[in-house]
């Protein structure tokens, strides 16, 4: 198929590659899955090698040293050389419907805490409020590996309330007023929405799940409810969406140190080998 390609034949090494291709694509979606690039091992799939490991790992059907660690060892360990003020912060970009940016949002507050750094928080709105359609298997994957790296992350998981729409409408909304007012709380009040929502199944279009979310945060609930009048979170959350554009990202949870940029909840040891580098 290369060779038909470069060598010109475009059209015929489209349909070779696509007819070669076809009887692959079938049986992906036979098992249950949309991406290629992934794993399938004992009825689960694993979008990457480094979370396979880790079962078989457990399962002591590992042999040799362990190659894929990096993820996950020593990466929210303090560091020897302490971190001035003037470094970088670490921002997180995120969605408050995404399960995985549940679990980036804590391991972003633990890395930040544990090697020092000030974490911003820049919430955007979910791929299926900007009018992008999300498969069903998509869906249940993201469910099912969340639920995997829950649980790696020490974090409750699967008791889950859907805040699509005006959940998570309502959320920006008091995140926005909280921003303006005590800009100290926003860390605060998206673990206690996220949490709610991932694991405690919260209705966050009520006011009766708002304000059980707000006042667990320690935030005033008439100023949180006065904050649900104030349209003005729109233009935040978009300003977020278009900062990631810019350093063309697409999807959450992206964390960012400097220059650099990364996809997942996974990838704080990368973040870690770009601090260690700027304190050298």
């Amino acid at each position: 198929m290369g060779t038909l390609y470069w060598a010109g034949y475009h059209i015929l090494a489209k349909q070779v590659s696509s007819d070669w291709a076809k009887p692959g694509e079938q049986y992906l979606e036979k098992l249950g899955h949309y991406l290629p690039g992934t794993v399938y091992f004992q009825g689960e799939w694993y979008w990457g090698l480094d979370r396979l490991e880790i079962r078989l790992i457990g399962a002591s059907l590992g042999q040799g040293p362990v190659a894929f660690d990096r993820t996950y060892l020593g990466v929210f360990d303090p560091l020897q050389k302490k971190v001035g003020r003037d470094m970088l912060s670490l921002q997180l970009f995120f969605s408050g419907r995404s399960p995985y940016s549940y679990i980036s949002l804590f391991l972003a507050c633990n890395f930040a805490d544990s090697v020092g750094l000030d974490l911003c928080l820049y919430p955007v709105l979910p791929t299926m409020m900007r009018n992008m359609k999300v498969p069903l298997r998509k869906r249940i994957y993201i469910v099912t590996g969340a639920k995997r790296e829950a649980d790696k992350a020490g974090l409750p998981f699967g008791k889950i309330a859907d805040p699509l729409g005006v959940g998570i409408e309502r959320t920006y909304a008091v995140a926005h007023g909280i921003l303006k007012t005590n800009p100290d709380m926003l860390e605060t009040h998206f673990q206690s929405a996220l949490w709610g929502i991932g694991s405690e199944a919260i209705d966050l279009a009520t006011d009766h799940g708002l304000k059980r979310i707000v006042q667990r945060a320690g935030i005033d609930w008439p100023s949180a409810k006065e904050a649900l009048n104030d349209p003005d979170w729109r233009l935040w959350v978009q300003e977020n969406r278009d900062m990631m554009s810019v350093m063309g990202l697409w999807g959450v949870p992206c964390p960012q140190f400097g220059d650099l940029s990364v996809w997942g909840q996974d990838r704080f040891w990368r973040i870690r080998q770009e601090v260690v580098k700027m304190l050298r």
